[in-house]
């Protein structure tokens, strides 16, 4: 994960030297998270229920971190180095012991995300699309304490978005962003084996305030 990191950080260099003067700033991102819940019923191996599971969805956040920018005639590049930290809500109601308990369960999550535009200028406004990249740091869950559901979470998850920004002056940058996952945030889990049966797919809209220097 390390050099997948080094990696990055050197193509957003070589690029950004390509377009010229290149300025540095801070940003920070409150991201506001949609999306209906998912519910599955899990069955053992001989076919009965053991759990109804609903995905509830992800918590809004902000998140805060680096941003550079640079630009050559209508075109501009805008890479950013953010850290994260993102809470997922589950409720599982447990068949298994005499009686049906409902319980919510939590998956904290903390992560380096770098997210990478280029498009075009006009004048002060600006259009762009590009990767996402979120590098996991740290996250904390217990939904595998349950019986049969394990949970390995994978290193890199990467995603994309579409950008719309406005220049009110020469050293802020404003952004309204969407942003889709390529990942499922239940695919992480399995039961008896197996990947939960739940699209779970983060999609967000992000404001995002950039001060250059």
């Amino acid at each position: 994960m390390r050099n997948q990191f080094l990696l990055l950080i050197a193509m957003m260099m070589i690029t950004a030297s390509s377009f010229g003067q290149f300025k540095l700033g801070v940003n920070a991102t409150y991201s506001s998270v949609f999306g209906a819940p998912q519910s599955e019923s899990l069955v053992d191996s001989r076919g009965y229920e053991i759990y109804d599971l609903t995905y509830l969805g992800q918590d809004n956040f902000y998140s805060i971190g680096l941003t550079g920018y640079a630009e050559q005639g209508n075109l501009f590049f805008m890479p950013a180095v953010n850290f994260r930290s993102t809470t997922h809500s589950f409720q599982i109601m447990d068949y298994s012991e005499s009686g049906a308990e409902v319980i919510t369960s939590k998956m904290e999550t903390q992560s380096i995300h770098i997210p990478i535009t280029a498009g075009l200028k006009y004048k002060k406004l600006r259009l762009g699309v590009g990767p996402d990249f979120n590098m996991i740091l740290d996250s904390k869950e217990d939904l595998s304490s349950y019986n049969g559901v394990s949970y390995n979470e994978r290193s890199l998850k990467t995603g994309f978005h579409f950008t719309l920004g406005y220049d009110p002056i020469p050293n802020v940058r404003l952004g309204l962003n969407y942003e889709f996952a390529f990942y499922n945030i239940t695919n992480d889990y399995k039961f008896g084996g197996k990947a939960l049966p739940l699209n779970a797919t983060p999609k967000m809209l992000n404001f995002t305030v950039g001060l250059f220097l």
